[in-house]
């Protein structure tokens, strides 16, 4: 089975995270800085937005305004919205999540949500029942089908997890969730598809649990059952499923605990998808391995690759996401740039064909950031240096926040409700 996972990939240029961890790839930089979620950024003076991050999510989406509130529209079937509610409407438009002005971070895969806040805890919402202990919350005693049976039920509001203050990133997969710590260390969360939480086993996790002894990771990213990592030493390490190649360790053997991906020291940021991932390099080159169905690999072909390969020969990209089955990035000139699958315009470029390399998007240069994709992830959005939110691609659900359920082939930009 195919799950879709979600992203993390930032460095360089003016960057939010959307799963709102940023992530410092800077070219005179000698190892990698720790990952944390800053507080969102403001916009340049006479910005017309006020969005400061975004997150896709399966089929709906998350977003941070630069006064720290919480905002999200799409899809609510377990109640992944924050409403107070589950249901199967679509929810075209922005959406607050509370009244809370401390959010700082956000991240979501399929139909969960996550965020930090200020003070460094952890909530989560949505889906926890589809496998089993999504959101870390344990199980909860309940009484049917018999007495003391325990499970994990959803939740329909932001829910704190765990009792720790200083978590400083979290990053949603298809179904499982990673967070780093403040003091380098690595926890893991749900599901354990072919060992996508790097702890041994394929067992799964109804609460926290810390990845190894080690206290030197800087940043994380789930994808569809595995997961790609890097060390502060700027290492590149990878678990879970490998059916396509993509741990990038030359074969397809499944890793239950985190394996080392080549001997390099100078990775910068990594980002899981479909079956696929992607990474930078400290020198702004961009490199590729795994599925290939679609070209999201960006090699112009669509031949699977066992271990990374290089994405053209520039040295100029800044952040790049696996997105489902297509690849978005920015360089460091603000050019938006996508490649692989289109069938729903996802691209924007406005039409619905793929492409197996990298196609700039318009003609903008003031490209900020990319919103890291979650689980079946057919659409894109991304921020402009002035705050404003665009998005494209699929909308069956509204996830788009455009207010309806039509597709777009190209940016539109996503109104901020006052």
């Amino acid at each position: 089975m195919k799950r879709p996972g979600a992203l993390v990939l930032l460095a360089g240029v003016l960057l939010l995270a959307g799963c709102a961890q940023k992530i410092a790839a800077a070219e005179s930089a000698t190892s990698v800085a720790p990952a944390t979620s800053p507080a969102p950024a403001t916009s340049p003076a006479g910005g017309r937005g006020e969005w400061a991050a975004v997150a896709a999510a399966s089929y709906n989406t998350l977003a941070l305004k630069q006064n720290g509130t919480l905002w999200a529209w799409g899809l609510n079937d377990y109640g992944q919205l924050g409403q107070g509610y589950e249901d199967f409407t679509a929810h075209a438009a922005p959406r607050q999540v509370g009244h809370a002005h401390d959010w700082m971070a956000i991240s979501g895969g399929y139909a969960d949500s996550f965020a930090l806040r200020r003070d460094g805890t952890l909530w989560a919402w949505g889906n926890n029942t589809d496998s089993g202990g999504n959101l870390g919350l344990g199980r909860s005693r309940v009484t049917p089908p018999a007495p003391g049976f325990v499970t994990s039920i959803d939740r329909w509001t932001p829910t704190r997890v765990g009792n720790a203050h200083d978590w400083a990133g979290v990053f949603a997969g298809y179904e499982h969730g990673l967070g780093t710590r403040k003091d380098g260390t690595l926890w893991g969360w749900g599901p354990n598809w072919y060992g996508a939480l790097g702890v041994g086993t394929t067992d799964f996790v109804w609460s926290l649990v810390q990845v190894g002894h080690g206290a030197d990771w800087a940043t994380v990213s789930g994808g569809g059952d595995f997961s790609l990592a890097l060390k502060k030493s700027g290492t590149l390490w990878a678990f879970g499923s490998n059916t396509y190649g993509n741990l990038g360790l030359g074969d397809t053997t499944d890793r239950h605990s985190p394996t080392q991906v080549g001997g390099a020291h100078d990775w910068a940021a990594v980002s899981g998808g479909v079956g696929y991932g992607m990474a930078l390099k400290k020198d702004g080159t961009l490199w590729a391995w795994g599925n290939n169905d679609f070209g999201e690999l960006g090699q112009g072909d669509t031949v699977e690759r066992r271990v990374p390969a290089q994405v053209g020969s520039a040295h100029d990209w800044a952040a790049a996401y696996c997105l489902g089955h297509h690849s978005v990035a920015l360089k460091r000139d603000g050019t938006l740039w996508a490649w692989g699958e289109n069938g729903y315009g996802q691209l924007g470029v406005g039409d619905t064909t793929d492409r197996s390399s990298p196609t700039q998007v318009g003609s903008a240069h003031d490209w900020a950031a990319i919103a890291p994709g979650g689980s079946d992830s057919y659409d894109t959005l991304a921020l402009k240096k002035d705050g404003t939110l665009w998005a494209w691609g699929f909308n069956r659900f509204g996830q788009l926040g455009l207010g309806d359920t039509t597709d777009r082939l190209t940016p539109t930009p996503v109104r901020a409700p006052r």
